[in-house]
This record gives structure tokens, sequence and C-alpha cells, in this order.
């Protein structure tokens, strides 16, 4: 019987009489090593070709498998590679494969030494490694597969070479493996397993001198080279390493952290998460910003994980040693402030200059955790101590507690968070369940017993916590306050948080005994330079960007890299933090900063320098909101919101009329996406007064803005010319002027312009927009041209200019703008069409509306395709998308919104026969009424003749022909005036309405002229309310009688059909039958 020999850098076979045959040819050899892999089991031929090829695959993979099958049964023999559906089969005993034995006496190795049968475990490990003569598939390891099995194969030897080494130190044959040891760590330097037996091994042959400078070689390399500290497996192996002659032991329960009388509230996780890394790590830094609670977190730390330190641990406080000396004796002092807390009472006097000496004979071979608390004083210390205790103590674990980093290379570092806050109007169930109003409840009740969290308080806490960001000393002393203030009496007093939270606790250190000495102990700690910086970034409202920055506040400094470095020192410095994008200063420091800003009598420079650079800001957002960036724009407008507005009202309160008009003018168009009126309101009469009725040079545009934006809808998409209620000239004057200026004004201003005067007779102004350079004005003239004249041109040419406006817009306009083009081509192409020509299109569309986009916008569009599927009769379809939009709050949206809401979802009950139910929605929803002889036809007109011609056929069904005639008669009036086409989109409701009231023939002459309108107009369908309504005439008629009827009316004019149809009914409802 053949054997496989895959434990090498060449695959071989070997005959039964012990000849040797290599296996020429990578592929081959690779095939023979995944069949051998598997022996005895049979492998799919797509698997070995995956596995031969992978990504190289040949043009006929399964005959190039047939042809190595063949050139592998030459040397095998045919009936060792057999055929066996799904693939091919490698008739050998598994035992016949060495890869194979190879990993059964490495399980039978593992269970005699976990069983106590080290002897036994040898031998077999013994044989296991007498079976590797190299690097296992080195020569096909090309292919994912192989490349897998080939580190499996590796990783069984290192594993079996471990075990082997444990065995052979069980049976004290350490010394036998040292060597063996020492060739295989250097051959995997971050194998940390490897690295301890080693240590393991020279410790137990009596060279423990070598085992501790072997465990520090892996440890430096650990650190330069990955950035971690040794793991627990290597550090045990250390800890378990004979003690020297003369041990210095510490007492187990050295000085213990400062324990508090509070409850420990809301840091479960960071516990967690600080005693998971310091099992991974020997230096960890909590850094965060005065009062964020990393004391408190280092003391909770201890009592919850000290088992971890058999030999205890050590607290020093660091907080008394003075940095006014030089940098030796600060370094002494750091030292010896460390060595009290480790060892109190051993020693009482400095030993001139020897402490970190001391402190090395102290903890030798003590396996323990020092604490360093309040370090940032003297940073540059505290780093010299460290590095000189973690270099020389294998075993020394330290918890570094500081408002900056140590910079050092192998120190991890734990930011301390915020207490998480509440949202804003956030209900008590939820309020509640934050850690910072937890916290701030608990300290609370200990000065108000029966303080509770209420209805009637929720929003003055949640204010309170999300003023005060969390920050643990700051909810503290804001709760002490309670004694004597209620909540919304505080939450109104906190723009003077320095004065109001000013007497902490007796017991607490000075710093910590208000707020204002919370932030003075970091601000002095700050160079000139870094001091500048702080308070001109005070401007800034909910943080920056780098960009920001430097445009704002180093617009004096020439080296921009300058202000880079000094901020990236305030991130380290903890008065700052950063995200990876942005930069934010707690509320608390901010407010610090400012006061600073405002002593120095910088206040005035900074924050206009910081409304200049956000007027610039906003009016390149505002351009970009028009284009296909709307999206991101939309992001960045929402990020620097807090930015924008305390930029406005910087130009207010100041009385700046150019920069409030600037400001005002181009944000209002983002608040007009988000839909968020109220902005709007709030700030329009402000920046109106400011300007005292003057128009700032070169702001018409802006100015324009200021005046008319309330009476633009922020959910349309098509330019309504008639929404601008002012009709006097002064409206167009301003738009012209605006047009003259740099600046320029917003494209809506200019097409309502145009559209104005289209409708006065002149098209000049028209025609430019449709031949302009910007794309997207462009776009929006086609869909306005689309129905323009809509009666005097064929179909053809509706679709061509919205094509063409859908073109346009991909490639220059507006993400929001162009899914309503695309929805008016899909409305056309699913009424001419049927509604699989505009499931594409509807697709598009709605992945193009952003989140960001108002409620009323994303609601709409949902709306407008739940109508289409309606409208096309496709009912599963249309509830889909029915059920996202009824998932948006009635409260985000305008009542106009929620009438579009009522109607879909009226259509819809009448559609599934819930008549009472369709009656009832209907009834609900305030269907517009648009003037007849203003302005556009078909886009305002559309919508109210449709909904009311439904309405009428709900109403029918019901039996209530009166209201029916009622909504009938306005929905055609509204149809004939705006085209001829929309009448034969209604008049279905007028035949539902005659045979309703018992007139069949009335309904077949309408529809005769219905049917032939649609063929003439090249309809390939019907719909499914003009087929409803043909389907029911025909059954009330017979066939013969509705044709003759149908046919002798085809010719007729529609409308006049119509009204009879209304005047009949009305007669038939109100005669003594009805």
């Amino acid at each position: 019987m053949i054997r496989i020999r895959l434990l090498g850098e060449e695959v071989e076979v070997v005959s039964g009489d012990g000849e040797f045959a290599g296996v020429r040819g990578r592929r081959l050899a690779a095939l023979l090593a995944v069949l051998a892999l598997d022996a005895g089991k049979v492998v799919p031929v797509s698997r070995l070709i995956d596995a031969v090829w992978g990504e190289k695959m040949p043009a006929s993979p399964e005959n190039s498998l047939h042809t190595l099958v063949r050139r592998l049964r030459a040397i095998t023999g045919r009936d060792v590679v057999e055929w066996a559906e799904p693939g091919y089969v490698l008739a050998v005993e598994p035992e016949a494969v060495d890869a194979i034995r190879f990993a059964r006496l490495l399980d039978i190795g593992r269970l005699a030494l976990s069983q106590g049968r080290p002897d036994d475990a040898v031998a077999a490990l013994d044989r296991m490694l007498g079976l590797w003569r190299g690097p296992a598939l080195r020569e096909v390891a090309e292919t994912e597969t192989l490349w897998a099995a080939a580190e499996v194969l590796a990783e069984q030897r290192l594993t079996a070479v471990e075990l082997h080494a444990d065995a052979c130190v069980e049976l004290g044959r350490a010394a036998e493996v040292v060597r063996a040891l020492a060739a295989e760590a250097a051959a995997h330097p971050f194998r940390e397993s490897l690295a301890a037996r080693l240590v393991t091994a020279l410790g137990a042959a009596g060279r423990t001198s070598d085992a501790l400078q072997a465990f520090r070689r892996t440890e430096r390399l650990l650190c330069t080279e990955r950035g971690v500290e040794p793991s627990a497996i290597l550090r045990r192996a250390v800890a378990e390493l004979d003690p020297p002659s003369e041990p210095q032991r510490v007492a187990r329960h050295a000085q213990a952290p400062p324990r508090r009388l509070t409850s420990f509230v809301g840091r479960d996780t960071e516990v967690s998460e600080v005693a998971a890394l310091l099992q991974r790590h020997r230096l960890v830094t909590l850094v965060g910003p005065g009062g964020i609670g990393k004391t408190r977190l280092a003391a909770e730390l201890v009592l919850a994980a000290r088992e971890q330190w058999p030999d205890g641990y050590g607290f020093a406080d660091l907080s008394a040693v003075t940095p006014d000396r030089s940098g030796a004796m600060v370094r002494n002092a750091v030292a010896a402030a460390v060595f009290a807390a480790v060892a109190p009472g051993v020693i009482s006097e400095e030993p001139g200059g020897n402490w970190i000496d001391l402190l090395v004979r102290t903890l030798r071979q003590q396996r323990m955790l020092l604490i360093l608390d309040n370090c940032e004083h003297v940073i540059t210390a505290v780093a010299d101590v460290v590095v000189g205790l973690l270099d020389r103590l294998p075993l020394l674990t330290v918890l570094a507690t500081s408002r900056q980093l140590l910079a050092l290379d192998c120190e991890q570092l734990h930011p301390v968070p915020a207490l998480p806050v509440p949202a804003t109007e956030a209900a008590v169930d939820d309020a509640s369940t934050c850690a910072a109003v937890r916290l701030f409840l608990d300290r609370a009740t200990a000065v108000r017993p029966d303080f509770e969290l209420s209805e009637d308080n929720c929003r003055a806490v949640a204010a309170i916590v999300r003023s005060l960001d969390g920050v643990p000393l700051a909810l503290e002393l804001a709760a002490a306050r309670l004694h004597g203030l209620s909540p919304q009496t505080l939450s109104g007093w906190l723009d003077d948080r320095f004065g109001l939270l000013a007497n902490g606790s007796r017991q607490a250190p000075a710093r910590h005994r208000s707020l204002r000495a919370m932030v003075a102990w970091s601000w002095e700690l700050l160079s000139a330079a870094e001091a500048e910086l702080a308070r001109r970034f005070s401007v800034f409202a909910g943080g920056a960007t780098l960009e920001a920055v430097i445009g704002v506040c180093g617009i004096d400094i020439d080296d921009l890299e300058t202000v880079a470095g000094r901020l990236a020192e305030l991130v380290a410095m903890s008065l700052v933090e950063f995200d990876g994008r942005r930069y934010r200063m707690l509320d608390t420091i901010r407010a610090y900063a400012a006061e600073e800003l405002a002593r120095m009598g910088e206040a005035e420079r900074w924050e206009r320098a910081h409304a200049a650079w956000f007027a610039d800001f906003i009016e390149v957002g505002a351009r970009e909101l028009r284009g296909p960036a709307q999206s991101e724009w939309m992001h960045r407008f929402a990020t620097e919101h807090g930015n924008c507005e305390a930029a406005l009202d910087w130009s207010v309160r100041h009385r700046v009329p150019e920069f409030a008009v600037r400001l005002f003018g181009e944000l209002a168009w983002y608040w007009l996406l988000r839909g968020q009126r109220t902005h709007l309101s709030t700030w329009q009469s402000a920046v109106l007064d400011v300007t005292g009725g003057e128009i700032p040079s070169g702001c018409t545009g802006s100015f324009l803005t200021c005046r008319y934006v309330e009476q633009i809808q922020s959910r349309a998409v098509t330019v309504l010319p008639e929404w601008i209620a002012d009709t006097s000239a002064e409206f167009e004057r301003l738009i012209r002027a605006a047009m003259t200026e740099p600046r320029g004004v917003h494209p809506f201003f200019v097409l309502t312009l145009a559209l104005r005067e289209y409708y006065r007779g002149d098209r000049s102004l028209l025609e430019r927009c449709a031949t302009a350079e910007d794309g997207a004005l462009r776009g929006q003239v086609l869909v306005l041209r689309a129905y323009e004249d809509v009666d005097a041109k064929p179909i053809e040419s509706i679709f061509t200019d919205l094509e063409a406006a859908v073109d346009c817009l991909s490639s220059a306009g507006d993400p929001r703008t162009l899914c309503g083009a695309l929805f008016e081509l899909a409305l056309m192409r699913s009424k001419w069409h049927g509604i699989g020509c505009a499931t594409t299109l509807i697709s598009r569309g709605l992945e193009l509306v952003a989140d960001e986009l108002s409620p009323d916008t994303r609601h709409n569009f949902l709306l407008g395709a739940a109508n289409l599927h309606l409208e096309d009769g496709d009912i599963a379809g249309a509830v889909g998308y029915l059920a996202c939009a009824e998932q948006f709050d009635p409260m985000e949206l305008t009542d106009e919104s929620m009438s579009i809401r009522y109607v879909n979802q009226g259509y819809l009950a009448w559609r599934e026969g819930r008549v009472d139910r369709a009656v009832e929605l209907f009834e609900r929803a305030v269907i517009p009424e648009p003037v007849i002889g203003t302005h556009q036809r078909v886009p305002r007109m559309y919508v109210p003749a449709r909904w009311r011609a439904i309405f009428a056929a709900v109403l029918a069904e019901a039996q209530r022909l009166d209201d029916a005639v009622r909504q009938l008669r306005i929905s055609r009036e509204y149809a004939a005036y705006a085209s001829p086409l929309m009448l034969l989109d209604v008049a279905f409701a007028h035949v539902l309405t005659a045979l309703a009231a018992g007139l069949p023939e009335n309904a077949a002459r309408v529809l005769g002229v219905v049917l032939r309108g649609y063929r003439e107009e090249g309809r390939t369908v019907l719909g499914p309310d003009i087929s409803r309504a043909l389907a029911a005439t025909r059954n009330a008629l017979g066939d013969d009688v509705f044709e003759a009827i149908a046919g002798e009316y085809e010719d007729a004019v529609l409308e006049p059909l119509l009204v009879e149809v209304e005047h009949t009914a009305l007669a038939v409802s109100r005669s003594p039958a009805a």
C-alpha cells in the first residue's frame, strides 16, 4: 500500500516496497495534497478546482482537472484515485498520510499530558515531530485552500513543540529542550506561548537570569513592534520563576485608594474595560478632563479586581508634589511619593536620590498594581519614574490617572468619557435610565430625600445634565444646589455656572470644591500660546473641524502647522476632545475659556472672525445644497448648526446687517430642506429688524430670501410662482437686482420670475434658464416645460422633456430635485405603459432621499411611490410603501402631508372594498383648492382634480350622490382648466357615479369618448379605475348594448357628457324615489 508524505517542501509518494516517487508539477502535487488531506473521503470537483487553481482558472477547468487526474493515476495506480459522485477519492487508509498521522499523534500526546502521563506524551510527540521534514506544502500553497491547510499544519507543529517542552519540564528534563525552544522562539518572536515555555524551561534548568533576559527581550519586541504588553501567559511564566535569594517582600496591604462615602453610579462598563486592559498592558492611563471621575474609577477598579494582583496594590496621590523645582528633584519627589504608597512606614527620609533603586529592590518579584493619581502637573517626572520601574520590574502593572497622557511607547490610553445624557425631550422612563441622570438623582436625594424624577421636572433635569456635559463632579455640585433651588430654576441659572456651582464637599480636594477650581487646575498648566488658542477656541459652539480652527483662530499665525500642533496639545491635556474628525470643548471648559477671552479684551475680534468664516461656509454650502453633494452638505450643516446659529446670533446682537442677512439668507435654504420652519420664524423678524429695511451692499439675493422665505413650501420640488403672495413690482425688482450682483440669487427666485413673465407672454428669461450653463437649472426648466402646452404636443415630447430633465439633474442637480423628476417620469410611464415601466425609476428616486431631508419630504416621496402603485392596481406594492410612510410620527408632519396620507389610505381602503373606512379617511383630508386662472395649470391642478375624482367615486359607492356630484364638479373644473388629457384621468368617477345613480347609458357614453382618447394618446394600459368602471358598465348593459352606445358617442366632446352626468345624477339623488 502506498503512503503519502506532505510534511516537507515536496509532496512525495512512497510505494509499498519503500521506493520514493516525487510528484512533479505544482498543480499535480496540489491535487494529490487536497485528496490526501481528506484521504478516504470524496472531495467534490468544485473544491478540487478551487484548491488547485484558485483565482487563476483555466479556460476549461473540469477538462484540466481530468487531465491532472490521469497523470496522478499514472503515479499512484488507477485504483488509488477513484471517481465517486460528485468528485474523487484517494482510496488509502488515513494512516497512510503523514499529515493525518501527525494530527493523531498530537491528540495522543495532549491527552497523555492532561492525564499526568508525561512519559507517554514525550514518546508520542517525539514520533510526531519526527515526521516533519520541513515547511509543509510550501511547494503547493499558492491557493487559499492549500495556504490555509499549510497554516494549520504549521500551527499543529508549534503546539507539539510547546507540549513536548511542558512534558520534558515535568519530567525534569528542561535542559534538553532549551536549545530547540530558543531556536523556535527566534523564528516566531511574537508567539508569547512559545516565549513563555522558553522562560519556564530556562528557569527550571537553573538559569533564572537567562529566563528574565528572554522575557525582557520579548517584552521589548512586543512593545516596540506591536505596541502591546506581554500577555498573562508570559507574565505568569516570569512570576513562577524562583525568587532571588534575598527577596524583599512588601506588605500585601499597601496604601489603599481613597474611599468615597457615596455610591458609584454609571461606570460598570468602564470598570470591566479597564480591568481587561490591565490584563493585556502593563501601563494603562485613564485620561480625561477634571471632574470626569478618573480617581473614582481607579479606586473602584481596585475593589472590583484586586484578586488579579496577589501582592497587592499601592495608591500614590501625586497632587501634592510641587512642580516648581528642577527636573531631578521633581522626579525624586514623585518616586518618594510612590515608595510611601507601596511601603508605608518602611522609611521616612529621602535616601540620597536613590528612590527608584529602592523601589526596584522593594518591589522585585512582586506582582502588584501601582496606581499613580493626578499625574498631569508633573507629567515628565512621572513618565521618567514609570519607565524606570517598568523596565526593571517585569511583574509590575501601573495604572495612571491624568488630564494628559504620559506619551510613552507602551502606554495604553483609556479616555474616561462623560456619563451619557438624555435627549432634550426624553420621557421620564428614558431619562431615568441615563447614567448622568441617575448620578444626579442619587446626589440630589442626599440633600432632598423626597426628590424624584417626574413629568414636571424631567425636562429641567435633562437640560441640567446636558448643559453640564454629563461630567460627574459638575453634576454633584449641581445636585447639591437642589437643597434650595428647584430644577427649573437651577437649569435657568446655569449660564452663571461658575458662580452657582462654587460650594462643594469639604472632604473634596480644593480643585474639586468648585467648578471654577476644577477647570483652573488644568488651565494653569497651559503655556501662553496654548492658553491663547484655548481662549480663541471658545468661540466655537458644538466643536469645529481643523479647517475651521485654522480659518478662525489662525488668521494671525503664518505657520498653520503651529495651530494644529497647539490644538493637539490641548487634546493631550484633555481641554479639547477629538473624535477623529472634530474638535470640541466641554461646555464648562468652553465657558471658562470664554470668560478668559472676555477678560483679555479679545472677544469681539474672534467672535467676528468666527462669524465671517461661517458666513463664507454657509454661502458655499447653500450652493452645494443645490447640487449632487446635497446629502453631504446636509450632514455638514447639521454638524455645524451650532456654529452657524452662534454666528447668526452674534451678528444680530451686535447689529451687523451684512453678516445677519448673509447668514440667515443662505441658512434658510437648509432649514427649508430639513423642514425646520421654526428656525425661520425665530430669526426672520430679528434679521429684518437689524437691516432697518436697508439692503446691505451686494446682499440683495440673501435679503430677498429674508423677506419671502416663509412663503416657500419646504416639501415641494417644483417651482409654483403663486407661492409668493407679493404681486407688487418690489418683489420682481429685487430678483432682477440680485441677478446682477456677484453673489447672485437662489434659482428658485429666478424661475419664479421667469414663469411670471412667461404667463405674461415674455418667454425670454425662461429660455435663458433653459439654456443656462447650470445643469440643475436646465433640468428644473425641462420638468416645467414638459407640462406646458400639453394639449398641443404629442405625448412623446413630454417623455422627451422629462427624460432630458432626469439626465441634466443626474449630473448637476441635487438628489431631492432629481427624485422629483424621476417620479414625474414614473407617473407618465406608468399611466401610458403600466407600473412595470416605472418601478426602476421609483426605486432609484427613493434611494436618493436622504435621512437629513425633512420628515415631510421623505414621508411624501414614500406616499408618491404608494400612489403610483395604487393607480396601476398593484395593491401589494402600494401597501409596502404606505406602511413605511405610516412609520412617521404625525407630530413631525404638516397638515398637508397628513392629508396626502389620508387620501392614499382612503384610496387603498376603497380598492380593498372598505368603503366606510375610505369615506372616513377622505373626510379627514384637506384637499387643496387652487384658484382657477392663476399661473401653472397641469402641475397645480392634477393632484386636487385626481383626489376629488377618487373621493367622488367613494361617495357614490356609499350612496351619497349629492356629495359625490359636488366633488365631481370641482374635479371636472380643475381638469378642464388644466388639459383635456386630465379629463380622461378623472372621468372614471363620473362613470361610477352614473352607475350608482342607475344611469348606465350615461356611463357608456362617457366611456366611449374616454376609450377613444386612450387609443389616440397611445396608452397601452387602462388602469384599475377605468377598468373597474368599464367592467361595471358592460355588466349593467350587456356587451352588445354597451358597444353600440360607446361607438355612437366615441367622437363626442367629453366635458358636456360629464356635465350631463352631474346634472342627471343630482336629479336622481333628489327625486322622491331616491
